[in-house]
């Protein structure tokens, strides 16, 4: 995927050390994979924190970190993080698997109704911080 080669090209130039691993794609779901075998204790991964977004520790409210993801995007924009910013999942991505991106099928299929208020209550909490003020279809990012 050249998204993930830019990716890693662009950590690599910033001395990030990932000789040990590739970034892959398991059947939609993005991580990183074994390229040889690694040794017990052996450093798999190192990447230099000048790379990374920091978004924050405000605990298990996920509305602080999305903000902060949309600011430094925008600051970044264009930026040397770019290809950071390319790979990261599309709305309709396998890996936006949590409850907040499930939509109101999916949710009343739980049959949850404490899991549903919480999961509407976020996406209201979104949908207001991004400045909208229209009817989700449900969940955070709605359902196809």
């Amino acid at each position: 995927d050249p998204a993930y080669e830019s990716l890693r090209g662009w950590l690599e130039a910033e001395g990030a050390k990932l000789g040990a691993v590739a970034i892959a794609d398991f059947g939609g779901l993005r991580g990183l994979m074994a390229t040889r075998r690694i040794d017990a204790g052996e450093e798999i991964v190192a990447v230099p924190a000048r790379c990374a977004v920091d978004l924050g520790a405000q605990g298990d409210d996920p509305l602080p970190a999305a903000r902060a993801l949309l600011e430094a995007r925008a600051r970044d924009a264009g930026g040397a993080r770019e290809p950071y910013y390319a790979t990261l999942p599309q709305p309709d991505s396998p890996d936006l698997c949590t409850p907040d991106f499930w939509g109101e099928a999916t949710l009343e299929l739980c049959q949850w109704p404490p899991l549903a208020e919480e999961v509407r209550r976020r996406a209201a909490d979104i949908e207001s911080a991004l400045g909208g003020g229209g009817e989700g279809e449900g969940g955070a990012a709605g359902e196809a």
